[in-house]
């Protein structure tokens, strides 16, 4: 009751006291109705009232005026402090309180007619005019709507809910008179409502897509592709020129494109807009990639629904497809895998030593190597923060880290192949190698020797994509491979 009483001792002092409030003047001394509005599932103030004296705390349940928590959590609640009922039963003409569902109306009615975003203790009050027992000879109500921190899930949910036109709320506490219902005719066809467009931060994405999630999110989203209930067209990159030649550094601008048709994923579309400066990944506070990512409402009219980092979730994803091909490709020699190493220092890194841990338990060496040795320390030191239990070592060159090794993730954005006909000897037969940096012709991890004693008689070898229309056009090591077969 702290909001209701202040306003009530300021109107009561204007009402009562005319020329001290300069915006009053000096107009004839007048009493002002002020009521406090609670919701049914706890309303102290109004059971008080009702009763002519505090209560505390409410009743019990199955007693239907016990407290029940709800969405309505910025008013109301178990009890009143008394030093709050002897000021409220002072300044206060009334106690209402209203129905959930009346509340639930009456945010409708703010944010569709009036554009206005409250919390449900703003809403109560919106609902008391329009279903409490207003009376006939108040010419003037004003119902007053403070707060605005209503989660998004809540608000987007009462807003696409369809109500029923003859609604019309039970009686509740009315403490000078038996309660009236009052209704304000509703539009016949209400005006269609813009969803609430989500917007996800890097650190809410991470807090709501844990790695173990994602992964078997992309595992749904590649057997999509695979099927053919989903589609991936393939990414558009546009190169940006720089003013001087002496600036020939590797920027892009991208697009990714994607949709499901009644998937488990739901019926929407997706696009990833971003931009790729790898040579951020030397300087900590910038991510090569930038952007967001968009997800839209493809069954209904096209709404936008979502709106979040694409840096995160580029990172979560790419590593967690990596970790669902391992797991497809191994299969049953997951468990059997000892020895995990990893090109690269930087998130992408980081990511694939948690998507990679998570589908091979029996992990017991992870090796780092980095063209930057101070760069590889502070990944390993990262790394054993988060996995204590599996040592981490870094590695003085290519050679050291993938020597026996039973799966090799490349994550850097070299344009020279790292993994070289010289290091085939030392990979472990049947080695499993997942090379995730190569998206342009530009950039090169694996030598073409590598593809081909994969695929060379013999060898059990093979080489898998998602995308076999996209290999054929993007990643240089693959490009640079067909063209020294001759195909």
């Amino acid at each position: 009751g702290g909001c209701a009483s202040g306003i009530g001792s300021a109107l009561a002092n204007a009402a009562e006291r005319p020329g001290c409030f300069p915006s009053v003047g000096a107009r004839p001394a007048q009493r002002i109705a002020m009521i406090s509005v609670e919701p049914a599932t706890a309303a102290p103030l109004c059971y008080s009232f009702h009763h002519g004296r505090t209560v505390t705390p409410l009743p019990d349940p199955p007693d239907p005026n016990a407290y029940r928590p709800s969405w309505i959590d910025g008013c109301g609640g178990r009890s009143v402090l008394r030093p709050m009922w002897d000021l409220a039963s002072d300044v206060l003409t009334d106690a209402w309180r209203v129905e959930l569902e009346a509340a639930e109306r009456a945010l409708q009615v703010l944010v569709e007619r009036n554009r206005i975003v409250a919390e449900g203790a703003g809403a109560v009050s919106v609902a008391a005019a329009l279903y409490g027992p207003v009376r006939a000879e108040w010419k003037r109500v004003v119902a007053v709507v403070c707060g605005g921190c209503i989660d998004s899930d809540v608000l987007t949910k009462i807003l696409h809910t369809d109500y029923a036109e003859d609604y019309l709320p039970q009686p509740g506490f009315s403490f000078t008179r038996p309660l009236e219902v009052v209704t304000v005719p509703r539009s016949p066809v209400p005006a269609p409502v813009a969803p609430v467009t989500r917007v996800l931060s890097a650190e809410e994405v991470r807090r709501l897509l844990p790695m173990g999630e994602c992964i078997e999110a992309t595992q749904r989203a590649l057997i999509a592709f695979a099927d053919g209930t989903g589609g991936m067209p393939l990414r558009q990159i546009v190169p940006l020129p720089f003013p001087t030649p002496e600036e020939d550094r590797p920027a892009f601008l991208a697009t990714m494109p994607s949709y499901t048709v009644g998937a488990d994923g739901g019926d929407v579309a997706a696009c990833k807009a971003f931009s790729v400066y790898p040579q951020n990944s030397r300087t900590p506070e910038l991510s090569s990639h930038q952007g967001v990512v968009l997800l839209w409402d493809k069954a209904g009219r096209g709404e936008l629904l979502l709106l979040a980092d694409a840096h995160e979730i580029t990172k979560l994803r790419t590593a967690a497809a990596s970790a669902v091909a391992t797991r497809a490709l191994l299969g049953g020699r997951c468990g059997d895998a000892r020895t995990l190493a990893v090109l690269g220092t930087g998130d992408q890194a980081r990511a694939h030593v948690d998507a990679l841990a998570a589908v091979l338990p029996g992990l017991t060496a992870l090796r780092i190597w980095g063209r930057d040795r101070d760069a590889a320390e502070r990944t390993a030191r990262d790394v054993r923060g988060r996995h204590p239990a599996l040592p981490a070592a870094v590695c003085a060159d290519v050679a050291a880290a993938v020597d026996g090794a039973d799966v090799v993730c490349t994550c850097t954005a070299a344009e020279e192949p790292l993994l070289t006909a010289e290091h085939v000897r030392l990979l472990r037969p049947g080695c499993h190698v997942n090379a995730v940096g190569a998206c342009t012709p530009r950039f090169h991890e694996l030598a073409p020797e590598v593809f081909a004693a994969s695929v060379r008689d013999g060898a059990a070898g093979r080489i898998i994509t998602d995308s076999v229309a996209a290999c054929l056009t993007e990643p240089g090591e693959v490009l640079a491979y067909l063209e020294a077969a001759g195909d």
